[in-house]
């Protein structure tokens, strides 16, 4: 962090001197009595350019005072601000933290089909509603289920109430695996790198100290003269890591079941049924011809393992941001 202030201090200082770049008087550093703008001097202190900040203080630079490295650039490092105005800034970020790792999802479709037992229905428009016309046992084979006569032919049923109750087994169905990113709550600090495309201005960048890796390079080291055990590393976006230690989820299957008055299951409007063993009426207690019953494959809430924690983060093109010691 220390370094991160030095950078930022150094590079504002440093960028005050340059107009050229299309900056007011009131967006440069300190300017000196007579109007003139002034430069860090290298020993903490300033000297007077002796040009008049508001036309072209950036021209009094000596050229020949600063380099970089071979395929390094100089760039303004502003952590949680600004670029000055003049300056090209590219929005990035640093530290990633945050975010979370989620296990694996129990897929429903792993329940097996039900059995419904006790079924039996009544139409109370031509009798007491207490189901007691029995159709034995459902076995669901496929998810659907035509009613058809004792010759095996479709056929439609008048239901005004339906009682059954369902038998899943296994009733417990589970997954296991690597835990995977949640990136959601992702953050960094946020970061502005500051360039111009003004060769004199690029000076005062330079002097600022940070240099950032020309494009189509990615170096994994300072270059000698800048801090290498603590470079600024950045990246556009980031992304958690989560590591290879296994994650196991369990769910209870529950069934369900819609009645349709078509013998496919595929009417637009199905009746739900309750599996409760009672006799419960169906379409609010109006009698309908249903053709077809469906089985639906849910889930309880699953119990997972607790995940871990990010073992770490990926930064979108990421690279390093290097500073003088």
């Amino acid at each position: 962090m220390r370094g991160a202030r030095f950078a930022l201090l150094t590079f504002l200082t440093a960028i005050a001197v340059c107009a050229a770049c299309g900056l007011e008087e009131s967006g440069f550093g300190p300017v000196s009595d007579n109007g003139d703008a002034n430069l860090p001097d290298g020993n903490g202190g300033t000297h007077d350019t002796g040009a008049d900040s508001p036309s072209n203080p950036c021209a009094n630079l000596e050229r020949a005072t600063c380099s970089t490295p071979d395929h390094w650039h100089p760039v303004g490092y502003v952590e949680n601000g600004n670029c000055q105005a003049g300056f090209d800034a590219e929005p990035a970020i640093t530290n990633p933290q945050g975010g979370s790792c989620d296990c694996c999802t129990v897929d429903a479709n792993k329940c097996p089909f039900a059995t419904l037992e006790g079924v039996g229905w009544d139409n109370a428009a031509v009798g007491s509603a207490n189901c007691q016309t029995q159709s034995g046992n459902i076995m669901f084979v496929t998810s659907c289920h035509v009613f058809t006569t004792r010759g095996n032919n479709p056929t439609t049923i008048a239901v005004s109430h339906f009682k059954a109750t369902a038998t899943v087994s296994p009733g417990t169905v589970m997954c296991s695996g690597n835990p995977t990113a949640n990136n959601a709550g992702v953050k960094g600090t946020p970061v502005q790198l500051c360039t111009t495309s003004n060769a004199v201005c690029q000076e005062a960048l330079c002097a600022a100290g940070c240099i950032a890796p020309d494009d189509g390079t990615a170096p994994t080291a300072c270059p000698s003269g800048y801090d290498q055990t603590a470079p600024h590393v950045v990246g556009s976006a980031a992304t958690a890591q989560c590591g290879t230690s296994s994650c196991t989820c369990s769910a209870t299957c529950v069934a369900s079941a819609t009645l349709h008055t078509d013998n496919g299951c595929v009417s637009a409007a199905p009746a739900p049924v309750s599996l409760d063993g009672q006799c419960d009426p169906v379409n609010g207690g109006t009698a309908q011809n249903y053709g077809s019953i469906q089985y639906g494959k849910t889930i309880s809430p699953q119990s997972c393992d607790a995940p871990p924690d990010p073992t770490g983060y990926t930064l979108t093109n990421q690279r390093l941001i290097c500073c003088k010691q």
